[in-house]
């Protein structure tokens, strides 16, 4: 509901993370320069990771969702123009 549907342009980071992904093909698995690279792949690819924007959980939007339908069920039931103060009881708090 709340991705981006426009592409993202790869970052630095990326770059770098592609061009030792690259370099590493030139050596074979068992050689000490392989072994170096892939320990420098392990510590940048979290950072990768910690780029990327955060998603909604979706308990977050099922509280939300729960607490507009208890306010509206609340709204509708007393035909009121003023219950906020009843309505805003009932919402649960943020921790």
């Amino acid at each position: 509901m709340f991705t981006s549907k426009t592409p993202i342009e790869p970052t630095a980071l990326d770059h770098i993370i592609d061009d030792l992904l690259t370099d590493m093909q030139a050596y074979p698995r068992d050689s000490d320069e392989y072994a170096k690279m892939a320990a420098q792949f392990v510590k940048l690819y979290p950072l990768k990771d910690a780029e990327r924007p955060k998603t909604i959980s979706p308990d977050v939007l099922a509280t939300v969702a729960a607490n507009l339908l208890g306010i509206a069920a609340i709204l509708y039931h007393e035909r009121a123009g003023i219950v906020t103060s009843k309505a805003l009881g009932f919402v649960l708090k943020l921790r």
